[in-house]
């Protein structure tokens, strides 16, 4: 997601996340939150929550949903509650996004 050898590898889940974080931690990445991406390759990186969005937006929603973060500041905002709302929607976008990737 940050340079071109994690664009050739292809995402597979969010794992946790880390934050709130402020400018001056050590991990922070120009988001006060970040999410700790499994790759298919089996790695894992921590990568800043409005790059996630950007890249990943129904599976961050279905995340934050699953760990009630819709409403937690620095998740707000992102549009993830109104996609997380349409669950059954997301669900099925997310089984047509993992047909096209095998």
């Amino acid at each position: 997601m940050t340079d071109q050898d994690d664009k050739s590898r292809k995402f597979k889940d969010i794992i946790e996340y880390e934050g709130p974080l402020s400018p001056t931690d050590k991990s922070y990445k120009g988001s006060s939150y970040n999410v700790l991406i499994l790759w298919e390759d089996g790695s894992q990186t921590f990568e800043p929550l409005h790059q996630v969005r950007a890249d990943e937006p129904v599976t961050l929603a279905v995340y934050a949903k699953r760990n009630n973060l819709l409403d937690v500041p620095g998740w707000k905002g992102h549009g993830l509650k109104r996609l997380a709302n349409r669950e059954k929607k997301i669900l099925r976008m997310l089984n047509q996004a993992k047909l096209k990737s095998v």
